[in-house]
């Protein structure tokens, strides 16, 4: 992750993270769209296309600076923080994580092989226009399927 950060922060030297600003809202949570209803932002074109999203976000950014932080992005509090990574307060722990693990006759003691596990799905799901395609090659390296549930 540090790695990950770094190369990011070379590239990208001024990020800001939606999500991560969304914390700082009381009671604001949820996705894209969700952020988006809360404050009042329409979205142009389809959902989860690149552009679409890519607009609605920063629409999204600039109407959340103007309603919830006065017209102000606070540098020092948003700038280069991401959502789940780094050592903000974001940080994602499963549930199954712990520092410490406490036995049976009161002790603790650290455990730091326990690592945090994300499932991911191979499942991808798309619109019924698109449901004739059951196999697609990409770029010579294999072929995915995906289910239309």
């Amino acid at each position: 992750e540090p790695a990950f950060l770094d190369m990011l922060t070379t590239f990208f030297p001024c990020i800001y993270d939606v999500k991560y600003m969304m914390t700082a809202v009381e009671g604001m949570h949820g996705g894209l769209s969700s952020l988006a209803d809360t404050l009042k932002v329409d979205r142009i074109g389809p959902m989860h296309q690149a552009g679409s999203d890519s607009l609605l976000t920063a629409q999204s950014f600039f109407a959340m600076i103007k309603q919830h932080f006065n017209d102000k992005c606070d540098d020092t509090k948003f700038k280069g923080e991401l959502f789940g990574l780094g050592n903000n307060h974001t940080k994602y722990k499963s549930k199954n994580y712990s520092g410490g693990n406490s036995n049976n006759n009161g002790t603790t003691t650290q455990n730091q092989s326990v690592q945090p596990q994300l499932q991911y799905s191979t499942n991808v799901h798309y619109s019924s226009a698109q449901a004739g395609m059951h196999h697609q090659t990409m770029g010579g390296t294999g072929t995915f399927t995906y289910d239309e549930s």
